[in-house]
């Protein structure tokens, strides 16, 4: 009676097959610690970062970052220059700087918090996908692998009438 009992519990359920929980496609699933999500517009540039859980470690934009002025500058007000901060704003939000500085400061931000080990989903066709690439992997990232997340139409909606002059 015992002998058939221990033979229902190890047996598998799946026959000889067993399931891979890995996909396929993803070389080290296992080994991500988090997900970096970069979407570059024509007017800004957006990183998120998130476990993969979908909660959100770190949210930031082109026009979010703020940089520390130099020495020189001479702050008004009697603060020191080195707490006063200018955000990048109109053009400057986009541009390939901009990438690669943010890239730097979540790589510096996220590595406080233990993570290592990075995806990078990149999305848009603005000027500063590369670049937060660079600025991830400047910052001590590993990035261990890039995917394209751009929607492009297949054909898409049918375009307006022409029109005639």
């Amino acid at each position: 009676m015992k002998k058939q009992i221990e033979k229902k519990i190890t047996s598998n359920p799946f026959g000889s097959y067993t399931p891979s929980v890995q996909k396929e496609g993803v070389r080290h699933a296992g080994q991500i610690q988090a997900i970096v999500h970069g979407n570059c517009t024509f007017n800004n540039t957006h990183i998120i970062v998130r476990d993969f859980t979908g909660n959100v470690i770190l949210k930031t934009s082109g026009g979010l970052l703020g940089r520390t002025l130099g020495q020189g500058t001479g702050a008004p007000g009697g603060v020191p220059s080195e707490q006063k901060k200018v955000s990048l704003g109109g053009g400057k939000k986009s541009s390939a700087f901009a990438a690669l500085y943010l890239g730097e400061e979540v790589a510096k931000i996220i590595k406080e918090k233990g993570i290592v080990r990075v995806q990078l989903i990149l999305k848009g066709f603005g000027k500063g996908r590369s670049y937060i690439h660079r600025g991830l992997r400047n910052g001590g990232l590993q990035v261990l692998s890039i995917k394209q997340g751009t929607n492009l139409p297949h054909n898409g909606c049918r375009p307006r009438k022409s029109r005639r002059l």
